[in-house]
């Protein structure tokens, strides 16, 4: 069996980019960027209001106070948050320092309450770069930016399950992934190798997933696919749950062999399959989620990577268990703590971090 870490490294030196294509902005929800957004132009375009009030020029009103009122030029416009303020004023005073008889009550800042020209960015510099998954607020950035059209990599997936009783697993892993590689096709057959081979021909996936089929003797159905089709880089994983799980490269494009049991698919899909998305994906890695406190221990034999599903709660996260957890476990799970072969888990009151959909395991 080969050691979850290793897998994690076959992976990233296996798994390539998938090709980019450009595609609307409102099309790219969720998806990697494959080439940097540059600024078209200065942002803002020009000098911005950040507060309703009057424009001033702030050195007229030195020495103002409600003690000592200064009425306003007459000449001094009224702007509203995200107007334009006209050339030649400083300043923005709040309409609240302001009386009813258009007497300023305060001295004005120069510069207060407005946005200059550019200050959000300048002209030709990288907005979001390469690498970057479009969240909501990456989205938002780029819309406010006038940006309408991106690079990205959609990654195509096909997961195959063998067997009518995986084709709900089939669906539950892609709810799973679907919001990072949403171009993914299920489909149940009997027929593992005739099946791998025609998705293979006939979708042309960037990569395949299946479920089942990796029985002892004669079930073992899947893993010959593999060995037929390719070439077979993990026969056996050193983890629990999934511990037959397997890896092979069919050409160019990974194939990630589940057995067919919910906690192994669900465990091996938030680890491994969301790794392979981020190869595809060419997504940069992020910084590594903040360590939690452990509201009980975890405890087992050492040997196997272990992953351990948990819930996140407001003092810390509970463990829900690994390969008996409950579909109702599974449900209020936050994410996937990972416990090395060498370890015997971890004690209550430890600080572990969590693996979730935005983040991927190691691959040292």
């Amino acid at each position: 069996m080969l050691a979850f870490s290793a897998v994690c490294r076959l992976i990233a030196q296996h798994v390539r980019p998938c090709a980019a294509e450009t595609l609307a902005l409102g099309e790219a929800a969720g998806l990697v960027l494959a080439a940097p957004v540059i600024a078209k132009a200065d942002m803002p375009a020009y000098a911005m209001a950040l507060r309703d009030g009057y424009a001033v020029m702030s050195e007229r009103l030195i020495g103002v106070s409600p003690l000592s009122p200064l009425p306003l030029d007459a000449a001094a416009p009224f702007v509203t948050a995200g107007q334009r303020v006209p050339d030649g004023f400083d300043a923005i005073l709040p309409r609240e320092e302001v009386t009813e008889s258009g007497d300023a009550l305060s001295e004005a800042t120069s510069g207060g309450h407005i946005l200059h020209r550019g200050a959000q960015i300048r002209q030709g510099e990288v907005l979001v770069d390469a690498g970057t998954r479009l969240t909501g607020a990456t989205m938002a950035a780029l819309r406010l930016g006038d940006t309408r059209s991106v690079m990205v990599r959609r990654p195509r997936l096909a997961i195959l399950a063998l067997g009518e009783v995986n084709g709900l697993l089939a669906e539950a892993c892609r709810d799973v992934l679907g919001g990072l590689s949403p171009d993914i096709r299920c489909t149940t057959t009997s027929g593992a190798l005739p099946a791998l081979q025609s998705t293979l021909q006939v979708v042309n996936p960037d990569a395949v997933i299946t479920i089942g089929g990796l029985g002892a003797g004669t079930d073992d159905v899947a893993r010959a696919a593999l060995a037929s089709a390719g070439i077979v880089l993990a026969a056996e994983m050193a983890v629990t749950p999934g511990r037959r799980a397997a890896l092979a490269m069919c050409g160019e494009v990974p194939v990630l062999a589940l057995p067919g049991a919910p906690e192994a698919v669900m465990a091996l899909t938030m680890t491994l399959g969301r790794l392979m998305i981020a190869c595809l994906s060419g997504e940069r890695r992020g910084s590594a989620p903040s360590p939690r406190r452990l509201k009980r221990k975890i405890a087992g034999p050492a040997g196997l990577t272990r992953m351990v599903f948990v819930r996140a709660e407001a003092d810390g996260i509970m463990p829900l268990g690994s390969e008996r957890v409950s579909l109702k476990g599974l449900a209020e799970a936050s994410g996937i703590v990972l416990v090395s072969p060498q370890s015997e888990g971890f004690a209550e009151g430890s600080e572990v971090a969590i693996l979730d959909l935005d983040h991927w395991p190691d691959c040292e």
